[in-house]
């Protein structure tokens, strides 16, 4: 029976600049090597063994072994610096681009530091000009590669049962990437991937934060539970909804996203996707820190920065290196859409991420109406018909129907449609006519794009008084035949495409009244007339 494994990931979006040493051929040791190697956690054993085999280049005398006892260098070490002797120790690990560099042009050998690259798990997102210096450094295709790759000691084929997504939409996402989209828009797009190419029969939780204004807005927009292809889309829906609007509460968010593996006994981990720091007075390396002490979170939290600044870079990958995870470095779309393929592939080995462009799937053709933005009063379907229906024979010309928001409207052809939406209590409207899709292609509609609401407000009225909106043909005598929409009693919404109307109360034994006349509707508005 197959282990299961949970992760949680979290993706922090981050891109740090890194600067170029200049590069010697691996030979003796010199004294900046030896303090690179211990910053970067080499064991005492493997140091002790490149000084035996190539000895040092720097005078070991009292001041030298003061000056790197006080870097952390070992008295094994010391003591085999002084006449040639063996031991153990670690300092922690710390592998970055430059340290990289360092130890090569100070005599380290690139088998030496792909070792020390599996044990740490770093992962890097190399630029063209990078490698060109790595490669002058005397770094080899295999180091290179390890680098890419960020594969760890204890890595494991087997596959994952749970997986948090933590996804920024703080106010700074609004924010240009270098090549002049949004961010908010890269970042939602390459997570849709994400989501489209995870396997099925993964449990899957996302967490976003900064949807609102606040230190508290952090939400669970998926529960933890079982993702199953089917349910992707309207995943995929509710994350392209999102806006960038307020704070940045990434400690919070962790939090969240750990509460969603209580009382679990199934290996999990977490990626966080941000393009910026903590602003909320939390502390998210040591919430990862937290995060890390449970044994189940194997993958442990991994974060994706993107765009941030080399100052934010360091604190957000210390939130990966203390959660036991991995950090990835992106300045744009191109290099983030790298990054969370790296992601994918962890989180299923043997998956190959297929190309996924969320704005615009093929192969199929048809209509989405989305969870709308504002307050609509509660519906009950929304109907595919042909064109020639009427509220009352839209059942005779019916193509297809959902009864949620984000559900598919499959459509057969590229035959003109009308999109009925039919509240729970009133007239179905015609929220579009005449819909056209000559494409093969899932077209998505905001509801609030096409349909306004009409409150009219009195007190002391007659309860079950009709108010009645029609279009301006209407009579007192033929309300009725021409009537939009309608619903007894006041103070309540009623859905009307946008347009200009006439609106009626009739009461009780009385003659419909003309309220107001040329009555302007917008989409997504209220509109408010007092009786």
């Amino acid at each position: 029976m197959r282990n299961l494994r949970c992760l949680a990931i979290v993706a922090a979006v981050t891109v740090a600049a890194c600067m170029a040493q200049p590069i010697h051929a691996a030979g003796p040791l010199k004294e900046k090597g030896l303090t690179a190697m211990v910053e970067a956690g080499f064991d005492e054993a493997e140091i002790i063994a490149k000084i035996k085999k190539d000895g040092v280049d720097f005078a070991v005398d009292d001041a030298t072994l003061n000056r790197l006892k006080a870097a952390s260098v070992t008295d094994a070490v010391l003591e085999e610096l002084k006449r040639a002797g063996a031991n153990p120790a670690a300092g922690k690990p710390s592998v970055t681009f430059e340290s990289v560099l360092s130890l090569l042009e100070n005599g380290v050998e690139p088998d030496l530091i792909i070792a020390q690259l599996r044990r740490s798990g770093a992962t890097f997102v190399l630029s063209a000009e990078q490698e060109k210096k790595l490669q002058g450094a005397g770094a080899t295709a295999a180091l290179i590669a390890a680098m890419k790759s960020g594969e760890k000691d204890g890595d494991t084929a087997e596959p994952i049962s749970d997986l948090a997504i933590v996804l920024d939409v703080s106010a700074s996402m609004k924010e240009a990437t270098s090549d002049g989209r949004p961010k908010v828009e890269v970042a939602k797009e390459v997570v849709a991937s994400l989501v489209q190419q995870l396997p099925e029969g993964l449990n899957v939780s996302v967490v976003i934060y900064g949807h609102t204004q606040g230190c508290s807005a952090v939400k669970v927009l998926r529960g933890l539970k079982e993702l199953k292809d089917a349910e992707k889309s309207g995943l995929i829906t509710s994350i392209q909804e999102l806006a960038p609007v307020g704070n940045t509460p990434i400690a919070l968010a962790l939090r969240q996203a750990g509460q969603q593996f209580s009382g679990r006994k199934t290996y999990c981990g977490i990626v966080l996707i941000t393009d910026g720091v903590e602003s909320c007075n939390g502390n998210p390396s040591a919430e990862a820190a937290r995060l890390a002490e449970n044994p189940m979170l194997r993958f442990g939290v991994n974060v994706v920065g993107f765009g941030l600044k080399p100052e934010e870079s360091a604190a957000t990958s210390e939130i990966a290196s203390l959660g036991k995870g991995r950090y990835y470095d992106a300045k744009d779309g191109e290099e983030l859409n790298a990054a969370i393929t790296e992601v994918t592939k962890r989180i299923g080995k043997g998956v190959e991420p297929a190309p996924f462009n969320p704005a615009a799937p093929k192969g199929r053709r048809a209509v989405v109406v989305l969870q709308p933005a504002v307050a609509l009063p509660a519906m009950k379907e929304i109907v595919l018909c042909k064109p020639g229906a009427t509220d009352g024979t839209i059942y005779a010309y019916d193509l297809n129907k959902v009864t949620k928001y984000g559900e598919e409207l499959r459509q057969s052809s590229a035959e003109k449609v009308d999109i009925w939406w039919i509240p729970a209590e009133g007239l179905a409207v015609k929220m579009v006519a005449d819909f056209e899709n000559p494409e093969r292609e899932v077209k998505k509609l905001r509801p609030e794009d096409y349909l306004g609401m009409v409150r009219v407000t009195a007190e002391g009225r007659p309860a079950k008084t009709r108010i009645v909106v029609t279009t301006a043909d209407a009579g007192a005598g033929t309300l009725y035949a021409y009537d939009v929409q309608e619903i007894e009693g006041y103070n309540k919404d009623l859905v009307v495409p946008v347009g200009t109307y006439k609106l009626w109360v009739v009461e009780p034994d009385n003659e419909p009244t003309l309220l107001e006349q040329g009555l302007q509707v917008t989409g997504g508005q209220v509109t408010v007339v007092e009786n």
